[in-house]
Order: structure tokens, then C-alpha cells, then sequence
């Protein structure tokens, strides 16, 4: 039997970020559930199988959305987006409705929306794969960026042999 070769097609810079913006929703809501003593589990059984997953994935945003107040990377002002108090209400809302199939919500909807582009334009992405840590974009003091384009081009052919051997 012949095999041919698979056409790999790269990711988009927009499905690499969102793709970064999920790894770290993950991490980091489970940061927060284990400081506030939340098990995901209910009598052994994972919460997902008694309530839809998708609501667990509204509860993680608002976590990730009440971390990011936290720990300063973000103010509520410059995100734009419902308070995190009104979207559990409306979570709580829309479970008691029904349990096991999600209803929407233009609140959620818009909240998601908001915070996955806040995250795209305002932050390195590629900082959560390397470092797993949110890095705000800043200004940066023109001399210190000419210095690392220097540091860059002075090393340029020892940083590229070296990227090409973690390649191999």
C-alpha cells in the first residue's frame, strides 16, 4: 500500500493565538479552582458529566477573566466586558434552565469574544508556550530595543545554528 505524503498546512497567526489563548484558559482556571479549593469533581464524577462542558468552559473564562484583574494584567475598564458577578448570575441562570444543553448567551458570547481579542492584540501569545506566563505588549525604551537588535544581529549566526539543531 502506498502512502502519500500528508500536505501540512501551518497554523494562521490568529488560530496559533487562540489556540495559545485555550492552553492557557486551561492552565490557569485550574490555578485558580485549586486556590479557591474547587474540585472539579462532584461525588468522584467530573463535574462535565453532570452539567454541560460548555458551561464549565463559561465558568473557566470568567476564572481566567477575575485572574487577569488579579494579578494586574488587565483593568475591567480596558477589557470592556460584563462584570464577573453578572456572568455567574447569568451562568447560574442558564444551568438551572437546563442542565445538560447549553444555552447561549450574547453576554458570554460578547465576554469571549472581548477577551480572546483583548489577549491576541494586547499580549506576546507565543509567552504562555514558552514561559507559561501572560505577557503584556508594553513600551519599550528605544535604547534598550536597539540594544537587543544589536545583541540579536552581533549573535544572529550562533542563535540561528542553535534553532536549527532544536529543530532536528
Amino acid at each position: 500500500m502506498v502512502q502519500h505524503p500528508t500536505t501540512l498546512v501551518a497554523p494562521t497567526k490568529e488560530e496559533l493565538a487562540s489556540s495559545e489563548f485555550w492552553a492557557a484558559l486551561e492552565a490557569d482556571s485550574k490555578a485558580m479552582f485549586d486556590m479557591c479549593g474547587f474540585e472539579q469533581t462532584l461525588y468522584g464524577v467530573p463535574i462535565e458529566e453532570i452539567i454541560s462542558a460548555d458551561y464549565v468552559t463559561d465558568l473557566k473564562l470568567i476564572v481566567q477573566m477575575v485572574r487577569w484583574y488579579m494579578i494586574g494584567l488587565v483593568s475591567p475598564q480596558e477589557l470592556a466586558v460584563y462584570h464577573p458577578v453578572a456572568l455567574m448570575e447569568d451562568l447560574r441562570s442558564r444551568m438551572n434552565r437546563s442542565r445538560l444543553q447549553y444555552l447561549t448567551s450574547q453576554a458570554m458570547e460578547h465576554t469571549t469574544a472581548r477577551m480572546i481579542v483583548w489577549w491576541e492584540q494586547n499580549t506576546i501569545t507565543s509567552a504562555w508556550r514558552t514561559m507559561k506566563a501572560h505577557a503584556q505588549i508594553g513600551q519599550c525604551p528605544a535604547d534598550i530595543t536597539d540594544a537587543l537588535a544589536d545583541f540579536l544581529w552581533q549573535f544572529r549566526d550562533i542563535i540561528a545554528a542553535s534553532a536549527e539543531r532544536s529543530d532536528s
